[in-house]
């Protein structure tokens, strides 16, 4: 089976051109997890599925053979040649999950690792030994050339990255427990806040004094930092749907210092029966701006009032007072599709990608026919005041991720089905 992946600058109208594809000279079967643009070329990684071919800058052919799961990082030139690349692969099995831009200082990768591996290059063999029992995370930090300059294993975490001005911060899942925590050079973590049982932590981001995390409770919760009093007992609804009964998922805000891990304030969104999903966390001019799904009913924030959504899903964008977590400012968005992923780029601008089947969508007064085909992937950016879409690109294939960038446009992940062998990936983007 044969992975290519493409790349596609698009204009801004919506009979937009597409430039040349691009494609790196790999083969192999792969999954994409995070894409990164970056000064010519791509940085993308990978979980590897099969063996993979790959031919680098000089021309020179590479097979690596698969054991188990592995994980791959690849940094591509426009012309789709791999520079360098590192994999993650052994005895044991290993997960690419995200990578974080250090600017100057390179990279940041994650994933997740079962058992004994070792990180390869196309130059070094045998590499630098991991190994973790039974399952936990590795971070790797990698130049600017792809020189793995050193790595930290997390115990029992799944865990994500995010940086800001250079210094990570990873946030995750150990066992029953939500956890943020930031990441010196060397992957040591100066504190670590658990924040409670059955919490999930799906976003967190870092601002000038405070860390702010956002997520799902289940269940009887008290959040707690990595210091100080813990915060308010929170209680999320149980509901009955035919033979399942049992709490519900309800999204969550917290704010730490972000010298200490000392929790500052949190609030519960909370509605009476229906869950509610997490999808995007924005800081912009002393507010934080949640996007999150929702279901029926009316939404709540800390006993205070929010809107009512008449259907049986709704996207809704809630603000806050970045200080102290008051002032709610609500937004609900009119988008037909459950299934969508979503972005805030500023406060009044958002994208979102899906899949288009036989059925049409709606958003904000757009209407999108249905596929040509079995399926198409779309990119739409929406403008919110006044409420009006603004750029769109389709691309026929199954949608497989929204990975957004610190400059540029998100990136659209397609799987295609070409008319002669294998499957094909490619990434395609919204251009200014």
């Amino acid at each position: 089976m044969r992975t290519l992946l493409f790349v596609l600058a698009l204009a801004s109208s919506a009979a937009a051109q597409a430039q040349e594809p691009w494609s790196p000279q790999v083969s192999g079967r792969l999954e994409l997890t995070d894409a990164h643009a970056c000064a010519e070329g791509y940085l993308l990684s990978f979980t590897q599925k099969g063996d993979v071919s790959l031919t680098d800058r000089a021309g020179q052919p590479h097979r690596w053979v698969m054991g188990e799961e592995a994980a791959l990082l690849l940094r591509c030139d426009p012309r789709g040649r791999v520079e360098w690349a590192l994999r993650v692969n052994g005895a044991g099995r290993a997960r690419g999950a995200s990578v974080a831009p250090l600017g100057s200082a390179g990279w940041a990768w994650a994933g997740t690792l079962a058992g004994e591996v070792e990180v390869q290059s196309l130059t070094s063999d045998p590499g630098v030994e991991l190994s973790l029992a039974p399952v936990g995370s590795f971070v790797l930090r990698v130049s600017p050339t792809g020189e793995l300059l050193s790595h930290s294993l997390h115990a029992r975490r799944e865990l994500e990255l995010t940086q800001a001005e250079g210094r990570l911060l990873a946030y995750g899942r150990s066992p029953e427990r939500g956890f943020v925590a930031p990441l010196d050079a060397s992957g040591r973590a100066p504190w670590t806040a658990a924040l409670g049982e059955r919490v999930s932590v799906t976003r967190a981001l870092l601002g000038p004094r405070r860390v702010y995390v956002a997520g799902y409770l289940r269940g009887a919760t008290q959040l707690s930092g990595a210091q100080g009093p813990p915060g308010p007992r929170y209680q999320t609804p149980r509901v009955e749907r035919g033979c399942v009964i049992g709490p519900e998922d309800n999204p969550f805000l917290a704010c730490l210092e972000r010298d200490t891990g000392e929790l500052r304030w949190s609030a519960q969104l909370h509605q009476p029966s229906s869950s509610g999903w997490v999808q995007d966390l924005l800081l912009a001019e002393g507010r934080l701006y949640l996007a999150a799904k929702a279901g029926a009913h009316d939404y709540v924030h800390d006993g205070l009032a929010g809107p009512s959504f008449e259907s049986p899903t709704r996207t809704f964008l809630l603000s806050v007072d970045a200080r102290d977590g008051g002032d709610p400012r609500w937004t609900v968005v009119p988008l037909s599709d459950p299934s969508c992923d979503l972005r805030l780029l500023t406060p009044n601008r958002l994208v979102l990608a899906g899949e288009l089947r036989s059925d049409p969508r709606t958003f904000a007064g757009l209407s999108l026919p249905a596929a040509r085909g079995f399926a198409e992937a779309y990119l739409l950016e929406l403008e919110l005041s006044p409420l009006r879409a603004r750029r769109l690109a389709r691309s026929p294939g199954r949608y497989r991720g929204l990975f957004p960038q610190r400059e540029g446009s998100p990136l659209l992940a397609v799987r295609r089905w070409p008319k002669v062998g294998g499957l094909r990936h490619s990434l395609q983007g919204l251009a200014d």
